[in-house]
Formats: C-alpha cells, sequence, structure tokens
C-alpha cells in the first residue's frame, strides 16, 4: 500500500472487522491468544477460570486468519 492510500487502507480495515469480532468478540482471550499462536507470536495458555477453545473453534480461527493472509501480510 502506498502512504496515503485512504481508500485501500478502508477496504483492507472492513475485510478485517467481521473475523476480528468473531475471534475477538465471540472467542474472547482464548481467541486472542489462539490466533497470537497460529500468527506466530506469543499468545500461550489461558489461565482458569479461562477454558481454551475447543477444536471446532480452533479450526473456525484458523480458516478466518486464512481467509486474511493477504490483508494480515499489507499491514
Amino acid at each position: 500500500i502506498v502512504a496515503g492510500d485512504a481508500l485501500k487502507s478502508l477496504e483492507i480495515q472492513r475485510r478485517l472487522i467481521p473475523p476480528t469480532q468473531r475471534i475477538v468478540g465471540t472467542m474472547g482471550i482464548a481467541g486472542v491468544k489462539y490466533a497470537m499462536d497460529r500468527r506466530g507470536y506469543y499468545g500461550g495458555p489461558v489461565r482458569g477460570p479461562l477454558l481454551p477453545l475447543n477444536e471446532a473453534h480452533k479450526k473456525e480461527v484458523e480458516t478466518l486468519m486464512a481467509a486474511l493472509a493477504p490483508s494480515a501480510a499489507i499491514a
């Protein structure tokens, strides 16, 4: 992205909103930590009383993040 390309930036931001709302808003801390781990950052385990993501939610996070890969690489 060229600096000052507001339209391209807005397009990327709009693509990020739905997956972000699902991972952060619905899955909470466990979703954020798992997403961080999948991106190569250290999210680490959640602490009690929170529970880690179940396998279905992990797969959903992976699917959501795979769809974002072009956006994430740009950002």
